[in-house]
């Protein structure tokens, strides 16, 4: 948990529905969710500025479930290839936000698909580091 954010409780609810949609297998690592949030803490400390808002929460989190890989396909699985970090680390960052805003953004949070297909990609081959990752949902939520 990071403030009041249970990003744990959101990430285990997508994976199950990614199970559920995809009909996988999926590992979960424990040791590296505890990691993710160990390593939260140290990149939000490197920020300066106000207290952290949802998208700047959501941001750090997502990368760092994108870098650090806690979900893993089991062999038996039917897909031999799926983003599944990467996917999920975003639908976990857009559901904090949606959460955890209280406001109109919600409507915004809501991503074509071709988007949010581009965005996985980018996220699983491109060069990301956990400032970008929280700027880019920091834009997403941003007020008009």
């Amino acid at each position: 948990m990071t403030g009041n954010v249970r990003w744990e409780e959101i990430l285990l609810e997508f994976s199950g529905r990614m199970e559920e949609d995809f009909d996988l297998k999926i590992g979960i690592e424990y040791d590296i969710i505890n990691e993710i949030q160990a390593r939260f803490q140290e990149s939000f400390d490197r920020i300066d500025g106000p207290i952290p808002n949802a998208a700047k929460i959501a941001g750090i989190v997502a990368f760092w479930i994108r870098k650090l890989k806690p979900l893993s396909i089991h062999p038996d699985s039917d897909f031999s290839f799926l983003p599944l970090n990467e996917y999920v680390a975003l639908l976990v960052g857009l559901a904090i936000c949606a959460r955890y805003f209280d406001d109109d953004r919600k409507e915004r949070l809501r991503l074509n698909p071709r988007i949010l297909r581009d965005w996985v990609f980018s996220f699983r081959y491109n060069s990301h580091s956990p400032h970008s990752a929280l700027i880019s949902f920091e834009m997403l939520a941003c007020e008009k």
